[in-house]
């Protein structure tokens, strides 16, 4: 492939944008990425509602965190222990607009089917 290109390598060898290694974490047993797709679709459709700024802001615990990705608010709570980059990532976006460090490191995701069933709703100002 072309120079800085990372298809066809091993997740631990892939690169992300300005070549850096993509670190990626052990996760603990039972929390692969099938296993949250098998628990993920256990998961009951949620009910969608406007969230404001200032409400998102107070979710920002690791058994309370939201995020904003592409303008929708997702809880990641159940999630965290699942990413293969680590919780720590994910808690640095709890309460807080994600999308840049998603597209970062997931651009290529369909965050839209993954994390469906943890929509809270569609970000909005606080007036």
């Amino acid at each position: 492939g072309e120079s800085g290109k990372s298809e066809g390598l091993p997740a631990d060898q892939m690169r992300v944008a300005g070549g850096r290694k993509r670190e990626k974490v052990a996760l603990a047993p039972g929390k692969s990425q099938l296993d949250w797709i098998r628990l993920h679709s256990s998961m009951p459709m949620p009910r969608i509602h406007l969230v404001r700024v200032s409400e998102l802001k107070t979710h920002n615990h690791l058994n309370n965190a939201w995020t904003s990705i592409r303008g929708t608010v997702y809880d990641i709570s159940l999630y965290l222990e699942f990413h293969p980059g680590g919780v720590p990532m994910l808690k640095s976006v709890a309460g807080k607009e994600g999308t840049a460090l998603f597209e970062k490191y997931h651009a290529w995701v369909n965050v839209a089917a993954m994390l469906e069933r943890c929509v809270v709703g569609r970000l909005v100002p606080d007036d």
